[in-house]
């Protein structure tokens, strides 16, 4: 006998899908899909972890969030729209789903939309409730939603909820795009992660439930066992670790929660196994439905124009272009096309798993990048993220073969690749990618560009040496192209010259990136004279790179003044375009710190950097990826500031939260974190030290020595020699007399 909650889930879905079809007959857009399901038969991990399984009946410490979602929902007002912004795994999809039902049982039309459709559904009843999962997926039609709910001639209220891992600075621009910024709600609704005796509850939650529909018996798992295993990892606070474990559990008849990352490898690489077994049953090569799945995961919109064109046999699928049929009528096969696996990170693991030992994988990933869009960029990002996250620092597969598909690309795909904004975790395939476009015919002007950009790729996947070789020549061009041209080359001159102070600075030649920099402003400064709107962007983040400058030689009131000055045009920028320049007023704000620190104010320099630190926490939450190196800077700079107005406390949280987030960057790109890493260490080494922690101090500075110290000996002289120089002469500082150090 089915539970009370599952004979609902069917009478929705049956109820959705007869009236999908009716509107389709009479030439209405589909109706949001709420499609809560029973649990599926047997141990599919996919379906099971989807919120429509509601593989727990009960939310968890979202009581708060989802009063917050229905009150907007039910204000009044006749158009509103809001994010939820939030990392993978905390459970967007299903606090917005519940909202959804809850709405919908008092009259509304609620859901979500449909993937497919660019028009808002008919309105029945009260109102329209419209989630729109992964929309940075599809900015288009987001965007057309939005106009189509603003030009509604219906007087019912109409709500559209985004459901993304970007936060509202990301969108504000579309926001502006479509003039609909007054109808936004800019609050943040906090996703808060579990505490112990919530996840311990979710995961007695999920054994009851499942053991009952599956006939299982009940892990053997108490709660203090469950709370032991809560704070082995942060991420156990999180609802898809603890669901993924509790799951496995169940599944295995195991006598203990095995971690949440090992859980949802094991789960995905079971669900890998199932698609393979599927694959050869319907007489297809084994290896088809999980490249296909692995495809779809990565971008790739497997629709039936797509699906007929990865029959060709360059694609590497395996699929035959008689085969097509067979995939249209499997499971994995819903309305018009193969969906991208979900959630998020079981679908990482599903792709290393497809590519692992496919002999067609550059085939396979070449198919992959020529389908890239800046949208699809940001969703490779994300999966090469996901996968860093479950398996740590030994393990970069995805990155790496992603650089082997890149020779021989189309000239559009590599120039795709070779944008500046990339997410750093995509660095070397960028530099790749320059790299193959500077090997083509083409002009100074756009040769110095290339050099440029691969400069700052090289740097940021940890090759100095190379970004400031790459960076020299792209300046020699420009003040070649300037003798001639001044008027149209300048701009480019003074993007190379800020370019190449900051790869100076970091080889540590600080007076050659002062000159550099110097330079650069007054270009800047003449240009955005004669045209603001296009220059003064330029000029604040200049004068920020000059200011850091003029303070490390000693200039403390040039570097004061230079700060202010960018400080008060990034706040006026980003009043006006949050989502482009919050990042820079972020930087901006953390370095009036410093100089206000160094002129006695503590006051204002804590100030600062408290706004700095939150405003990195807002972008962290939509994109961890790109926005965690600078959220770990901010929290040092925090640490120095809460440290010097007496908050030893503070400091240390603060500093103890920047080394585990540099502890994960330099597991997955050493180059580029460990020195950083090394130097977060020292200071977290001082920190224990006026704590009286004796043991963690001097624990802490010698992992730092050791860490540094490569880093010192590559660079004789540089900063990070100088810094262990320091190092060194603190932890002898703290030793006793014929004690190792």
């Amino acid at each position: 006998m089915p539970e009370p909650v599952a004979v609902v889930s069917a009478a929705t879905a049956i109820t959705n899908l007869i009236r999908g079809r009716k509107n389709a007959e009479r030439g209405l857009p589909p109706g949001p899909l709420l499609d809560f399901r029973d649990l599926p038969e047997g141990d599919d991990a996919f379906a099971l972890l989807e919120w429509r399984s509601e593989l727990s009946t009960r939310l968890f410490g979202r009581d708060g969030a989802m009063d917050e979602l229905e009150g907007w929902a039910r204000d009044g007002k006749k158009r509103a729209f809001r994010i939820l912004s939030g990392p993978g795994g905390i459970g967007k999809s299903r606090l917005a789903a519940h909202v959804a039902r809850g709405l919908k049982t008092n009259g509304w039309t609620a859901g979500f939309a449909v993937a497919d459709s660019d028009r808002l559904p008919e309105i029945r009843g009260k109102g329209l409730f419209l989630i729109l999962d992964y929309p940075e997926e599809r900015r288009e039609r987001t965007a057309t939603l939005i106009r189509l709910a603003l030009e509604s001639p219906t007087k019912k209220p109409i709500r559209l909820l985004l459901l993304s891992r970007e936060s509202y600075d990301y969108w504000s621009d579309l926001i502006g795009d479509t003039h609909a910024r007054a109808l936004w709600s800019k609050a943040d609704l906090d996703l808060a992660a579990l505490s112990g005796d919530e996840a311990a509850d979710l995961v007695f939650g999920i054994f009851d439930r499942l053991a009952r529909h599956l006939m299982k018996p009940h892990p053997p798992i108490d709660r203090a066992a469950i709370l032991e295993w809560y704070g082995r990892d942060k991420q156990h606070a999180l609802p898809l670790f603890a669901s993924a474990a509790a799951l496995q559990a169940v599944l295995d008849g195991a006598d203990r929660l095995a971690l949440g990352r090992e859980s949802i490898i094991a789960l995905a690489d079971r669900e890998g196994d199932r698609l393979r077994s599927a694959s050869h049953n319907a007489g297809l090569d084994k290896a088809v439905l999980p490249r296909l799945a692995a495809l779809a995961a990565l971008s790739v919109r497997l629709d039936d124009a797509a699906l007929a064109a990865l029959a060709d046999p360059t694609c590497g699928t395996g699929l035959r272009p008689d085969q097509l049929d067979i995939v249209r009528g499997t499971v994995w096969w819903q309305g018009n096309h193969f969906p991208a696996p979900a959630p998020d990170l079981l679908a990482a693991q599903l792709v290393l798993d497809a590519l692992d030992k496919a002999s067609a994988r550059n085939a396979l990933l070449a198919t992959v990048l020529a389908n890239l869009d800046r949208d699809g960029i940001k969703r490779l990002g994300r999966v090469c993220h996901d996968a860093a996250t479950l398996h740590g620092p030994e393990e970069h597969r995805l990155e790496t073969w992603l650089l082997q598909a890149v020779p021989e690309r189309p000239i559009t795909v590599l120039h795709t690749l070779s944008s500046a904004k990339l997410p750093w975790r995509l660095a070397k395939l960028a530099a790749a990618a320059t790299e193959e476009l500077l090997k083509q015919p083409i002009e100074d002007a756009e040769r110095a560009r290339l050099l440029s950009n691969r400069s700052v790729h090289l740097a940021e996947a940890g090759d100095g040496l190379g970004a400031l070789t790459e960076i020299w020549a792209s300046v020699a061009i420009c003040r070649r192209l300037v003798a001639g041209n001044a008027a149209r080359f300048e701009p480019a001159l003074a993007r190379s010259l800020n370019n190449l102070s900051n790869t100076l600075s970091a080889s540590g030649d600080r007076a050659g990136a002062l000159a550099s920099i110097g330079e650069a402003v007054a270009i800047y400064r003449r240009l955005a004279a004669e045209n603001a709107a296009r220059f003064e962007p330029d000029l604040a983040s200049n004068l920020n790179n000059l200011s850091n400058e003029l303070s490390v030689s000693g200039d403390g009131v040039g570097a004061l003044a230079a700060i202010e000055e960018a400080v008060a045009i990034h706040f006026r920028l980003a009043a006006g375009n949050a989502a482009r320049f919050e990042p820079d007023l972020a930087m901006s704000l953390s370095n009036l710190s410093h100089q206000l620190s160094a002129w006695g104010d503590r006051v204002g320099a804590l100030v600062a950097i408290r706004e700095a630190v939150a405003i990195d926490r807002r972008l962290m939450a939509g994109d961890a990826a790109r926005f965690e190196p600078d959220l770990a800077m901010r929290l040092h700079n925090l640490s120095r500031e809460l440290s010097a107005s007496g908050d030893g406390a503070g400091a240390l949280a603060a500093i103890e939260e920047a080394v585990t987030i540099r502890r994960r960057l330099a597991a997955a790109n050493a180059a580029r974190f460990e020195p950083y890493l090394a130097n977060t260490l020292w200071v977290l080494a001082l920190h224990h030290r006026e704590a009286g922690a004796t043991a963690e101090s001097v624990r802490a500075l010698r992992e730092g020595i050791a860490l540094m110290r490569p880093y010192a000996e590559a660079t004789p002289g540089g900063q990070w020699a100088q810094r262990l120089t320091k190092m060194e002469a603190l932890l002898r500082k703290w030793t006793p007399p014929g004690a190792s150090t």
